[in-house]
């Protein structure tokens, strides 16, 4: 009887010794008995956790609007925000190098909700250059 040979080698791999060569690799190089070995996927970007009480302003531009049948100038204000329940808001719009402001009440629904507010400027502080 023929009994193959056995030699363990200090990197945990064990080789069979007879006529057979067979290629072997330690466990280390399949990772699993030198830690945990992660997958590839996942979160691959930035993230970023935002929290508020009431309302969140997403967005607010502006435009102003020459009015010809009223001779008025007027700034439309859209105002785009996430509100977590019904809201109940008092908005100031003012230019003060015009002596223009108006306060607004706006309720503002649960969830993303968008408003426009119309600001009339006080055309007999602009001076001369309205028209030029």
């Amino acid at each position: 009887n023929h009994h193959p040979t056995y030699r363990c080698y200090d990197v945990g791999v064990i080789i069979v010794l007879d006529n057979s060569l067979l290629p072997h690799q330690a466990q280390s190089s399949f990772s699993w008995d030198w830690g945990p070995s992660f997958p590839t996927l996942g979160l691959w970007k930035g993230v970023h956790l935002e929290a508020y009480d009431v309302l969140r302003l997403i967005h607010l531009s502006t435009v102003p609007v020459y009015n010809s049948s009223l001779s008025q100038w007027v700034v439309k204000v859209d105002v785009l925000v996430d509100a977590v329940e019904e809201t109940k808001v008092q908005v100031n719009l003012s230019l003060m190098e015009l002596s223009t402001q108006q306060t607004f009440t706006v309720v503002f629904p649960s969830g993303q909700s968008k408003n426009t507010l119309s600001l009339h400027v006080n055309t007999v502080s602009m001076g001369c250059w309205v028209g030029r």
